[in-house]
């Protein structure tokens, strides 16, 4: 009787590590293919020209990939955070008589930008002039942990530790909430852009609508002309996220 009992028992506990296991297997394709196919930040997939997105990608990765190929065709870059966006590189290439490429990242410090330097001059790429402006995140130097939005190229950063981490953060857990997000903003908002990217110049462009006024204690003053801002240029203005 008790060797009868043993067996069942045996037999339930095979079955239920059996179903685990099949159910554990299930749940890592679905992470995988979910993070693989949705690729919110582009990590896995690549892209050229301009385009139009929900969520932010990770600039980071697109702009280098895309220097990596190109940068010896460009003899300034503009490099910074995220607010780098006001400054365009048509407007940039007009004023200095230069080729611009707009290599700011959001959340760029000023150890991001001296490593993304170094790398470029290994490739012998280190452009003529560079535009630093003075908004580049207060010089900071705390990096985020996991922070699958601004993660380094890993390239830049060299070694396979970091490049075995890289790719393994983003077809983890994080990864796949942030991928389900964007599905379900998509399905949500009918698939409206927020953001336009063109790798060609690195310029990104933010898609909604800014409502600027003059105060009107300035009105009719020296200081309400610093307040006027091209209407061209106000759907490319954002606060720092």
């Amino acid at each position: 009787m008790a060797q009868g009992t043993v067996t069942i028992t045996t037999e339930k506990s095979g079955k239920f590590l059996l179903v685990f296991a099949v159910v554990c297997l299930l749940f890592a394709v679905l992470l995988v293919s979910v993070n693989y196919f949705t690729d919110r930040y582009y990590v896995f997939h690549d892209i050229d020209g301009v385009f139009d997105e929900i969520l932010e990608p990770n600039t980071r990765v697109l702009k280098a990939r895309y220097l990596e190929q190109h940068c010896s065709e460009f003899d300034a870059l503009i490099m910074g955070s995220s607010r780098e966006v006001g400054y365009l590189t048509a407007d940039i290439n007009h004023a200095f008589g230069v080729k611009t490429y707009n290599y700011g990242v959001a959340a760029g410090n000023l150890r991001g930008i001296l490593g993304r330097l170094e790398w470029l001059a290994s490739m012998n790429c280190l452009p003529g002039q560079i535009f630093l402006p003075i908004s580049i995140d207060k010089l900071r130097l705390p990096e985020r942990p996991n922070d699958l939005l601004r993660k380094e190229y890993p390239a830049i950063i060299g070694g396979g530790d970091y490049k075995r981490e890289f790719m393994l953060s983003y077809i983890g857990a994080d990864a796949f909430l942030s991928n389900i997000r964007k599905l379900l903003r998509r399905a949500r908002k009918g698939g409206d852009p927020e953001f336009r990217y063109d790798l060609n110049t690195g310029d990104v462009y933010y898609l909604w609508d800014r409502t600027f006024e003059i105060d009107d204690c300035l009105a009719g003053t020296d200081h309400a002309g610093d307040l006027i801002i091209r209407q061209s240029s106000i759907s490319n203005v954002r606060s720092h996220r």
